[in-house]
């Protein structure tokens, strides 16, 4: 099904991961602590393992750890939603922010920016209770790989 979407209120549906749409095999990370919080797990409401995606050490502003999803086809991005570890509720990990990346082929990264030339975004205060981080620019994110 072709779905066109000329502004951000037109086209609020998730592409998949949360609901699974997006295979775990389209889903990779730089590094993982361990088996239970592998990429696969960096989902929204997911129970699955540890419940997140959590790279193998700490993270610091100017690191490279990432969670990238490949899609496949070009896409209009209007929210990205983050979520804390789950862990039954016992987990503590969090995201403060996040940095989206985006390509076509794979090789050429390029720094998605808001309307006021800000690369980092804010995610949320909370373990978790899920965020969505609107796009009220209408950005468009043609690839996520």
């Amino acid at each position: 099904m072709l779905r066109l979407c000329w502004a951000a209120a037109q086209c609020r549906y998730a592409l998949g991961m949360e609901d699974g749409a997006i295979p775990d095999s389209d889903i990779t990370a730089s590094s993982a602590w361990s088996d239970s919080t592998e990429a696969k797990h960096g989902r929204l409401s997911t129970g699955e393992g540890d419940g997140a995606w959590c790279p193998a050490g700490a993270v610091f502003p100017s690191g490279s750890e990432y969670l990238q999803v490949d899609l496949h086809k070009l896409h209009f991005l209007a929210l990205v939603g983050t979520q804390g570890r789950h862990a039954d509720g016992h987990g503590q990990e969090f995201a403060r922010s996040y940095r989206l990346r985006y390509s076509r082929d794979g090789v050429k990264w390029i720094t998605w920016k808001d309307r006021w030339g800000k690369a980092v975004s804010r995610a949320h205060e909370q373990r978790t209770r899920g965020h969505k981080d609107t796009r009220k620019d209408g950005s468009r994110l043609d690839a996520v790989i």
